[in-house]
């Protein structure tokens, strides 16, 4: 696990983290943090991240490295139901300027797991929650922060590329893993 600590189960539209999209800087965000951005995820739990009091506001969520089969289910989640509630979602999606590459990223959706070493002190645990080993990354990831990420064998070299100036390990999904 190359050091880490703490895992984050995604698909690969959180990639647009390397992109041109995020500057390039390659850091995992809340989605809070995002939309004062004016950016929106493409995926993951916006059902709560959106809302206004949401712990993705300002947390990311990640488990222990020792829950990892729990960062695994967060590998599946394809789309979240937007709601009429949810309409500045919708329209800030629409309003995204991306690249044919990036685009990609968000159309395959395949699995992304990020392994993550915080070198600060913004750790904290999620004391309501039903999924043990969760974690509450304050501010996201900073750079450095990310050590690895697993991603499916036949995307090893294109994520390789993605992220070669970062200095991030990319490895396939073992078959301890289970992704299907």
């Amino acid at each position: 696990m190359h050091g880490s600590q703490l895992i984050h189960g995604t698909t690969s539209a959180a990639l647009l983290a390397f992109t041109e999209y995020n500057r390039f800087e390659g850091n995992l965000l809340p989605t809070g943090m995002l939309a004062k951005e004016g950016k929106i995820p493409f995926g993951g739990e916006l059902g709560f991240g959106v809302r206004q009091n949401g712990i993705n506001q300002s947390h990311l969520s990640t488990v222990w490295v020792g829950s990892f089969q729990y960062a695994l289910g967060y590998t599946k989640i394809q789309d979240v139901p937007l709601t009429s509630s949810d309409a500045d979602v919708v329209k800030l999606r629409s309003s995204q300027n991306l690249t044919e590459f990036e685009k990609m990223l968000v159309s395959e959706k395949f699995p992304v797991i990020f392994g993550i070493r915080p070198n600060r002190e913004n750790a904290c645990p999620i004391f309501e929650t039903s999924i043990s080993g969760e974690v509450s990354l304050l501010e996201g990831t900073k750079k450095g922060e990310i050590k690895v990420i697993f991603v499916p064998p036949e995307k090893v070299s294109l994520v390789q590329e993605l992220v070669k100036t970062h200095g991030i390990a990319v490895e396939p999904f073992s078959d301890k893993m289970s992704v299907s």
